[in-house]
């Protein structure tokens, strides 16, 4: 199949009449971003089992996370003014085909190089990061659905993105769909 290419063109030809490989990747991840942030279960059932999901998530592991990790809060604020419907783990059964999904990917390591894809954005503004020793921080490097899975997970528990602890008295969520919450990332 044809994907990445026009009638006499395409990548590598020299005429610059097709895409470049970012410029399509990131088309594909908005799409199928979009998809996923309706929240209808036709579209998130479609880009839980297209190839093009697996095949981004391959190709740049970065790219391909945001499709999942993008709707989620990125501070404190957006926390707490978050509806308890729109919580990354509110659903009963997304989050751990996400994460099945992950896990039985193998990123292409060595194809994008360092920097391009094969770190988790652990240092852009308001992400999370993977591993903290004392004041240095390292990003988990995405070369295994594991990792993947992991990155994921810490963006939809709102690890470093300042989702605020649940406190007696609190109510930014019903109490109820919260131990239901909490019963699903114990099953992760």
């Amino acid at each position: 199949a044809i994907r990445n290419a026009s009638i006499g063109g395409g990548i590598g030809n020299g005429n610059g009449s097709g895409w470049s490989q970012i410029k399509f990747d990131s088309y594909i991840a908005t799409h199928l971003g979009e998809l996923w942030s309706s929240k209808d279960d036709t579209c998130c059932q479609l880009v839980l089992l297209a190839p093009a999901t697996r095949d981004l998530i391959a190709r740049n592991p970065t790219l391909g996370l945001s499709i999942f990790t993008s709707p989620h809060p990125q501070n404190e604020k957006e926390w707490r003014n978050m509806k308890p419907a729109d919580d990354p783990l509110a659903h009963p059964l997304y989050p751990s085909k996400v994460v099945e999904l992950l896990k039985s990917v193998s990123p292409r390591v060595g194809i994008q190089g360092i920097g391009a894809g094969d770190y988790s954005p652990a240092e852009s503004p308001g992400y999370f990061s993977s591993f903290q020793s004392g004041d240095v921080v390292t990003p988990l490097p995405l070369h295994s659905g594991r990792a993947l899975a992991v990155t994921y997970l810490e963006s939809s528990i709102g690890i470093a993105t300042g989702r605020p602890p649940k406190t007696s008295g609190e109510s930014f969520h019903d109490s109820n769909s919260r131990d239901e919450s909490d019963d699903r990332k114990a099953d992760m």
